[in-house]
């Protein structure tokens, strides 16, 4: 484990690939390959919790009007603490604007350069309740889409059925609105 970290990997990279390797030997031990597990043995790495960093409301807005087209978006996944992926999936038909409420059913996320839609992380479908001022945000991205094709059209994205895309918010959206509010975002939930 030692030689690993001084290679310059994580502790929780460390920690993943003990695991890993851990469980592979772990079956090798039921399978009767192994006596025992030497991994049981390897003490993993200390993995400290790296220090949680949130804008405020003021740095969110700033952000969400340095962001130009993404602002709405920028302000809904702030305020619903939606993953990037479960907002890129959603449809017109999972937002009732009159109740404030959206209704989480799926997520979409990249694999070998397509999208691909699925369920939720936990699998479970889940209802949010937004702020008024967020909903009057995103009326932007209601207006003009479908109400007859609720079920199929994509709340965020400028093409429907195309969801947005994480890689062209990076590039088009949040760099630039980083730059222009002179904010520093490390990660969107993911």
């Amino acid at each position: 484990m030692s030689s690993l970290l001084q290679e310059g990997l994580s502790p929780a990279t460390v920690k993943t690939y003990r695991q890993v390797l851990g469980q592979a030997l772990n079956q090798a031990v039921t399978d009767g390959l192994l006596p025992a597990n030497p991994v049981r043995s390897a003490k993993a790495p200390t993995v400290r919790p790296r220090r949680q960093l949130f804008l405020t409301a003021d740095e969110l807005g700033m952000l969400a009007d340095a962001s130009g087209a993404y602002g709405p978006l920028v302000w809904f996944l702030g305020w619903s603490g939606l993953r990037f992926g479960e907002a890129a999936a959603l449809k017109v038909g999972n937002v009732d604007a009159r109740r404030r409420r959206v209704r989480v059913e799926g997520s979409v996320t990249e694999v070998n350069g397509r999208l691909v839609f699925g369920p939720t992380k936990t699998h479970e479908t889940r209802t949010v309740i937004l702020p008024q001022f967020v909903i009057e945000r995103m009326a932007r991205s209601l207006e003009g889409k479908a109400r007859g094709d609720a079920s199929t059209s994509l709340l965020h994205g400028r093409r429907s059925p195309t969801p947005v895309h994480r890689r062209c918010t990076r590039r088009e959206g949040l760099e630039h609105g980083c730059a222009r509010s002179c904010l520093w975002v490390r990660t969107i939930r993911s």
